[in-house]
Order: structure tokens, then C-alpha cells, then sequence
């Protein structure tokens, strides 16, 4: 090629840039193909032409990573051109073709964290002529040893300690609920290797020297972020400034098997009221821990519907300390695990625990609704029992009766006594259902009257009437002190459907 051609050459090119950059600045551009951010290689075709003459792409990067990018003309006579732009929109490198021909292949250096524009063309872009398929690759090669560079999970870095370089510093993004596994091995020399992890604050996190009593490798295992953000690791040597041990190293970063929001009881993922959330199950995760925000006596329903495969789901709602309160497999119908009515019985956090009854694989939707309260009408201020309760109380003149609430399950055993402890009270108690409808009644002529291992009929609320003898077969209208107790002797399972 000639200096005239060449020269002409090298001003349609820029006026082409030109032209590309007012385009993709004025014109509206279609949504970029993203590649991915955690592949090590991706590799694209497409065709480039009239009605196309230029394509965009995007992919997340880090600082100091290195990334090959090959653009080959694969059909006709298209002449290729390749640009890319950091997060800013700041041109990192343009390319036209290489020595071997047309084809373009350039390594590039990442500047800073966040999402790359790679845009493809051909030669002149709408100006140009040539037309053809095109194959793109981009690999990541690596990151760069070098200070203060982005580390990325599962590529591992090399560098070297000595007495005049005895740390290295680099950065790692993390999200919230990953859990890591962050290794720094002695690769050659006399090191002797120190690992710390501090947060965007340079707070120290953890650190560790030795791994285990025969290897002097640090490694800090099933590291958990507790937040989204920067992250720095510092490789350094055992005394740092003060140590002697001198050598190479091999740092690497990679997750842990139950990494993620929702994959470990560290991690719960949230949901809330009248929200689904859809997710799998299979041999590699095989529970899902979610965690929502609950008022004392809300009565809840939660639900796991099996969505594909074959996927039967079991469901269990435990408390703040991941203690099952209430657990169910086929309660939905066909494999659909379900928790109907559930009375919470405090404020605060709860956890929802999908898991599988056998191995089987294949997706479920987790719901989760509140469908009242477990006293809603009743008087605010009728006291509320607990299992294990026992109150004081007194029958007068002014006040010949008393009312307590509880909540009961279905096939509760229970065990209800009302007794007098001073003065000429004839005790008389009465089981309401929710609608103050009697259902069983104590009468007698003792000091203690009540329900013996009584088996609850159906989940809700319950009143309990302690009053005093209103007939004339003996004295009536007594008064004194009594005292209530309400006990829970055993739980029945509730009948097991047929599988």
C-alpha cells in the first residue's frame, strides 16, 4: 500500500470513528448483547452488512483483568473493525486489521470495574461497502499481578514477596449472602504466607496465617459477606515488615458450594407478605432458606408448589433461630407442601426452608400470605393464655365471670382446670369456640373443676369462661379467688396424606 493510499486510508478511518461515535451518541442504538460476566471465554457470530453495519456488545470487567478479543471474518468480503469503551464511555482501544489480513485480534487491559461496550463494524461502518459473517471471541486471560487490581472469583494471581515489596494489596466485589473460600499458597522461596480481609473501610475482617499445623499456607474458608460491596485482600508474609521469609505465591478466590442469597441459613433471601418467589432444587443445592419480617398473631399460609421436574418439595416454618415450628410435605395436594393458618407467636424474624422429600430435581414457586389475625373481633382487652399459663383471678358481687383467649391446633391434647383457692366459690368452666358458641362445660361440687386430656376439634381460637354456680340445687352466687391453668399434654400429628 502506497503512502498516498495509506494516508487515505488513515483519514476515512477516523472520519468512519466519527461517524460511529456521533451514532451511537444521537441515534438510539439497540440494546447491547450482554456476554456474560463470569464466563472465561465467549464466542459469537453474526453477520455485518448494509442493514447492519455495526453491532455492540457488553460485558463486565475488572481492574487490571486482561481480556483477548479476536474478530474474524468468517464469509464474503467484510473487512472488520473493533472498538472498545471503558464504564465512562472512554475509548480503551480501536483496532482495524492485523498483519495476517483483515482479521482483528488485540489484547486489552482493564482500567477500572463495571460493564464494557465492544463495538464491531465494518471498515467505514455505514460509509463502508464490505459485507459477511463474523465470528467474536473474548477470553479472559487473567489479572495482573499488579497493586491495587480487581481480583475475579476462580482466576488466581501470582506475585512475589520480598523485603522491599512485603505485601500486595488487591480488591474483589462481593455481594451479600456469597460465601468464599480465599486461598494464598507459597508457590517458591521461604514465604511464609499471611491473609487478611478487610471491608472498603480497611476494617480487618479476618486474616489467617497457617491453614493447618503442617502447612505454613493461609487460607480463610467459607468466608461470609455479610454486605454488598468492595472487599481488599492483603497478601502479605508472616511479620510482615518484620518477617524474613521471602518467595512467590498463587492467591485465588473462589465460592463455596452454598454461596448466595438463599443457599445457607447465613444467608437467607427475603420475602414478604402476599409475594412468590420461584427457584430449584437439585443435587448441588438442595435446600433454600428464605426469611420474612412477622407481627405476633398474624395468621400466615405458605406454600411450595412444585413447578417442573419432578420435584417433591417439603416446607418448614421456623423461628429466628432456625428451630422448626411447623413442618409439612404434601399438605397442597399431589406433591404440593403446604402450612395453612399458622399463628405467629411473637414479633419478628421467621424462616421458610424449602427442601426435597427425595432426590428428585426440578423447580417450586414459594408463597407466602397472611390471611388474618389469630383473635381478630375479640375484645382487646380479653387476656390472652399461652400453653403453660397459670392465672390468678376473683369472683365477686361486680364481676361474677372471666373470659381468656388461646390459640389451639387441631389435635391439641389439652388440659384445663379451674380451681378455687379462698372463700365459698362453686367453680364452673366453659370451652367457646371463637364465636362464644359453648362446647364443653365443667360443673361439680369440688374445689377444682376442668377438662382432662381434652383433644381440640379444629385449629383457631378458643375462649375459656370461668364463672361461678347460677342454679338452685346449691348455694349460688358465691365468690372468692381462683385460679386458671391451661396445659398442653402432647400435639397429634395431623393425618399423613396418601403419597
Amino acid at each position: 500500500m502506497t503512502t498516498m493510499k495509506t494516508a487515505r486510508r488513515v483519514l476515512s478511518l477516523l472520519l468512519a470513528w466519527i461517524v460511529v461515535g456521533l451514532s451511537l451518541a444521537q441515534t438510539p442504538t439497540p440494546t447491547p448483547a450482554a456476554l456474560g460476566a463470569a464466563e472465561e471465554a465467549a464466542r459469537l457470530t453474526g453477520r455485518l452488512d448494509a442493514r447492519t453495519p455495526r453491532q455492540t456488545y457488553t460485558f463486565d470487567g475488572s481492574r487490571g483483568e486482561v481480556v483477548r478479543l479476536s474478530l474474524r471474518a468468517t464469509s464474503g468480503d467484510l473487512d472488520p473493525v473493533l472498538s472498545l469503551y471503558d464504564p465512562l464511555g472512554q475509548l480503551v482501544l480501536t483496532r482495524d486489521d492485523s498483519a495476517e489480513g483483515l482479521d482483528v485480534r488485540a489484547n486489552a487491559t482493564l482500567p477500572s470495574d463495571g460493564p464494557y461496550l465492544l463495538v464491531i463494524g465494518r471498515w467505514g461502518y455505514g460509509l463502508g461497502s464490505s459485507e459477511g459473517d463474523y465470528e467474536l471471541s473474548v477470553e479472559r486471560l487473567g489479572v495482573l499481578a499488579a497493586q491495587g487490581s480487581t481480583l475475579r472469583y476462580g482466576v488466581p494471581v501470582t506475585n512475589l514477596i520480598t523485603d522491599s515489596q512485603f505485601e500486595w494489596y488487591y480488591t474483589f466485589r462481593a455481594r451479600q449472602g456469597d460465601i468464599l473460600n480465599i486461598e494464598l499458597v507459597r508457590s517458591s522461596g521461604t514465604l511464609d504466607p499471611l491473609l487478611k480481609v478487610l471491608d472498603s473501610d480497611r476494617f480487618l475482617l479476618d486474616s489467617n496465617d497457617d491453614e493447618a499445623p503442617d502447612t505454613r499456607n493461609a487460607a480463610l474458608r467459607n468466608f461470609f459477606v455479610e454486605r454488598d460491596g468492595v472487599y481488599v485482600v492483603v497478601a502479605t508474609r508472616y511479620g510482615e515488615a518484620a518477617g524474613d521469609s521471602v518467595g512467590s505465591f498463587v492467591l485465588t478466590i473462589s465460592e463455596a458450594a452454598s454461596s448466595g442469597v438463599g443457599n445457607s441459613p447465613r444467608a437467607p433471601a427475603p420475602i414478604g407478605y402476599n409475594q412468590t418467589l420461584e427457584a430449584s432444587l437439585d443435587n448441588r443445592q438442595s435446600v433454600r432458606y428464605y426469611r420474612f419480617i412477622g407481627q405476633e398473631d398474624d395468621l400466615i399460609t405458605a406454600s411450595a408448589e412444585q413447578r417442573s421436574g419432578r420435584l417433591d418439595p417439603v416446607l418448614t416454618l421456623a423461628d429466628a433461630d432456625m428451630q422448626p415450628l411447623r413442618s409439612d410435605d404434601d399438605g397442597g395436594g399431589g406433591k404440593n407442601a403446604r402450612i395453612e393458618r399458622f399463628r405467629l407467636p411473637y414479633s419478628g424474624v421467621f424462616h421458610l426452608i424449602v427442601s426435597r422429600f427425595d432426590d428428585n430435581q426440578g423447580a417450586f414457586r414459594l408463597g407466602l400470605r397472611r390471611v388474618g389475625t389469630a383473635f381478630e373481633g375479640f375484645d382487646p382487652a380479653m387476656p390472652r393464655l399461652l400453653y403453660g399459663t397459670t392465672v390468678q383471678d376473683a369472683i365477686s358481687e361486680s364481676d361474677p365471670s372471666s373470659q381468656y383467649a388461646f390459640w389451639g391446633e387441631v389435635g391439641d391434647v389439652v388440659t384445663i382446670r379451674m380451681a378455687r383457692t379462698s372463700g365459698t366459690l362453686e367453680p364452673v368452666l366453659e370451652l367457646l369456640d371463637d364465636r362464644g358458641r359453648r362446647m364443653f362445660r365443667a360443673d361439680g361440687t369440688g374445689e377444682v373443676v376442668g377438662f382432662e386430656r381434652l383433644v381440640l376439634p379444629a385449629t383457631g381460637a378458643y375462649i375459656i369462661y370461668a364463672r361461678r354456680y347460677e342454679g338452685n340445687m346449691r348455694p349460688a352466687n358465691t365468690t372468692g379467688d381462683f385460679r386458671v391453668t391451661l396445659a398442653l399434654i402432647e400435639r397429634q400429628p395431623p393425618p399423613t396424606p396418601t403419597r
